[in-house]
């Protein structure tokens, strides 16, 4: 199938509820972008790329000539594979310093939107086809659990149990070893995001109908429901007892994960589509106004940079740099310092 530029945001609402009312996900696209020590990997189009973080030169390309299109956030192994899925609904391993293909899973029967979670022993793949198969680390199927409908949200894993939310308005916690249900519950409408876990044992998961939840781990109890002004997108970040999130309409949110009650707001201007990157100092998020935001922990506006393109990618922190991903520019990917000044830039090979 092939790829398309992505949707603006005033259309993506609509694409997550139209497919859940039709037979896939639209085919939408923007990077998927993550690093380790030495080097950033993203996925974007109709290849994964490696970038080497210290100048932003290209380190190797997946596959050599152009594939059907990606789209998930690669995820790295504890053992350097880099897990990444296609939109030719195979799940691929890497290596992650050559890009030399270690194995593939294709069992799955519609194209990969979420990103894999990789823990030590396994890894939690949720698929287009409403299934989330959990995996060894080398690719051997351990369990599946099928879903009222198609995975988009990457899913959280304690020491006990998967939780994994679905665009069929569930949020499903499912026994680690074995797959089998331990309790669903009714969000109140689609979720394409990944949960956050409190080490409290409390998950913190948004919905595009305009809600931030608080759910209980140990028995799906819904704790309490906070409205938005927009669709919830991706994942809140909690940090000393603060959620932290935007939505589509362009707030950004600190929120008391005790109560549900927001502490201060900001509205700097487009909708926000990616996860917030917290560093010591500040907060860090994009628009699809192209606006990089930096705050301090009391919403002060530290320094606003305006990036040639559409942000919907979660900010990368590598070392002291900031890596940002970039849908419909001419860089695909940017470095920058914690000041917001660019270090370097990556445009893709033609």
């Amino acid at each position: 199938m092939k790829i398309t530029r992505p949707l603006t945001v005033s259309l993506l609402v609509a694409v997550v509820f139209l497919s859940a009312c039709t037979a896939g996900p639209s085919n939408t696209s923007w990077p998927g972008l993550t690093a380790d020590q030495n080097s950033a990997y993203v996925a974007n189009a109709s290849y994964v790329y490696s970038i080497r973080l210290s100048d932003g030169t290209l380190q190797w390309k997946f596959p050599q000539n152009a594939g059907k299109g990606f789209y998930a956030t690669p995820a790295l192994t504890s053992d350097g594979q880099l897990i990444v899925g296609g939109y030719d609904n195979i799940l691929y391993s890497l290596n992650s310093k050559t890009g030399a293909q270690n194995w593939t899973f294709t069992q799955a029967t519609d194209r990969w939107i979420g990103g894999v979670n990789a823990s030590d022993q396994t890894i939690d793949a949720p698929s287009s086809d409403h299934i989330l198969y959990a995996l060894d680390l080398k690719g051997k199927l351990i369990w599946k659990y099928t879903t009222g409908f198609s995975l988009w949200a990457t899913p959280v894993r304690d020491a006990n149990r998967v939780y994994q939310p679905s665009m069929d308005h569930y949020l499903y916690a499912l026994n680690a070893s074995g797959g089998s249900l331990v309790w669903k519950t009714d969000l109140g409408g689609p979720a394409v995001g990944e949960p956050a876990l409190s080490s409290s044992g409390v998950l913190y998961v948004g919905t595009v109908s305009k809600e931030m939840l608080a759910v209980d781990a140990a028995s799906g109890k819904v704790l309490w429901r906070m409205p938005t002004t927009g669709g919830v997108w991706d994942k809140p970040i909690f940090d000393n007892g603060t959620l932290y999130f935007g939505d589509m309409s362009g707030n950004f949110y600190a929120v008391d994960a005790a109560t549900g009650k927001v502490k201060w707001q900001i509205n700097p201007g487009g909708a926000i589509i990616d996860s917030p990157l917290l560093t010591t100092s500040a907060i860090i998020f994009g628009t699809e106004s192209g606006a990089l935001v930096s705050t301090d922990f009391s919403g002060k506006i530290l320094w606003n940079r305006q990036i040639n393109g559409k942000l919907y990618t979660t900010p990368v922190q590598a070392g002291d740099r900031i890596l940002v991903a970039i849908s419909q520019g001419t860089d695909l990917v940017v470095a920058m310092d914690k000041n917001g000044n660019q270090v370097w830039s990556f445009i893709p090979p033609k």
